[in-house]
């Protein structure tokens, strides 16, 4: 990967590796170094103490769990989360993700605080103001298939990705070599198609890079799916629910084995999904589609017509019980779908 020159100010380099199905759970992928950009305060916090004592506020009005707001996770915290996940169908860790924290906005407890311009929660005992909900960035579909031709000569590398295109506020390594992988392409793909459809408003950063790489720590597993949520781009999907057009997915196979993929559509009648990745198995060598091919090998670079009467296509009961060890996935705000050929 292309490095940072070094600068003697307040910067500082954070550490993130893709970690895909490929390697088997064996290899932790290529270390991507990215540039402390100053934006990390502008960005939700769930550690610190400020975002614990908005879920504390939060479960006090929602749940009268009587809490004692001091920023601190304990055992009464998590067992008040608990009974909140369990209320809302949710998964029940006692852990706040993207998903919960959506369900607690949803539930009427104001955003949390690091999302500019939005309050925080008020103190106990306060009437819950009427917040709107986060602006969602709404793409035409074609913003993202005008892009997809790109792709079409690039193979599938672990150890040497590289994006098409510079991306906004963030330094990535540009190709040649014509190589991606899984996390690489999903976060060109719609980054790209977001900045040239939104323009200059659009707001990209190495923290939301960080996110789309997976924190080699693992704080978050899920953390492309929190990347769409906290720019705008994407609504995380309930725990067990079905995927939406144009769905961000993030699955584990292993403790150390995820994929990122993007679910273009699901046809419920035969529960057939068609998806867009980067990976070396299914079939693919590069970005295609599962077990249909390269984008390529197929004609005119797109899925075959009435793909879901083809045995080829997986199920998504299939695709969801390859990810034993955990999925999670956000709604992008995609409108005019026609490339997966359903009405």
């Amino acid at each position: 990967m292309n490095t940072i020159a070094d600068r003697a100010d307040v910067r500082r380099r954070m550490q993130a590796r893709c970690r895909c199905p490929a390697c088997g759970g064996t290899s932790s992928g290529e270390l991507f170094e990215f540039e402390w950009d100053g934006e990390e305060d502008s960005e939700v916090q769930r550690s610190s103490s400020a975002y614990i004592q908005w879920v504390q506020q939060a479960l006090n009005r929602l749940l009268g769990a009587k809490l004692v707001v001091d920023g601190i996770s304990g055992t009464l915290t998590k067992s008040a989360l608990r009974s909140f996940q369990s209320k809302k169908g949710l998964g029940v860790d006692g852990i706040v993700g993207p998903i919960t924290e959506a369900a607690l906005i949803a539930a009427g407890a104001g955003q949390p605080p690091g999302y500019s311009g939005t309050p925080v929660a008020p103190p106990v005992g306060t009437p819950a103001p009427v917040t709107p909900p986060r602006s969602k960035i709404v793409l035409p579909e074609s913003a993202l298939t005008s892009l997809l031709p790109t792709f079409a000569g690039y193979t599938y590398s672990l150890d040497y990705p590289r994006y098409p295109w510079p991306l906004p506020g963030v330094s990535v390594p540009l190709a040649p070599p014509a190589s991606t992988n899984c996390c690489c392409f999903a976060e060109a793909l719609i980054v790209t198609a977001a900045a040239r459809h939104v323009g200059p408003g659009f707001r990209w950063s190495s923290a939301l890079h960080g996110l789309m790489m997976i924190p080699a720590d693992f704080s978050d597993r899920y953390s492309p799916i929190t990347a769409m949520v906290q720019s705008g781009l994407g609504t995380a999907i309930a725990d067990g629910a079905a995927p939406a057009p144009w769905s961000l997915v993030q699955g584990w196979r292993s403790s150390t084995g995820g994929h990122t993929m993007i679910i273009v559509a699901h046809h419920v009648p035969s529960d057939r999904v068609l998806t867009l990745e980067a990976n070396s198995a299914f079939g693919l060598n590069g970005v295609g589609c599962r077990n249909f091919g390269n984008l390529r090998d197929l004609p005119g670079g797109r899925p075959p017509p009435r793909w879901w009467e083809d045995s080829r296509a997986p199920t998504w009961s299939q695709v969801r019980s390859g990810y034993a060890y955990g999925l999670r996935m956000a709604r992008l705000g995609v409108t005019g779908l026609s490339w997966a050929g359903q009405s």
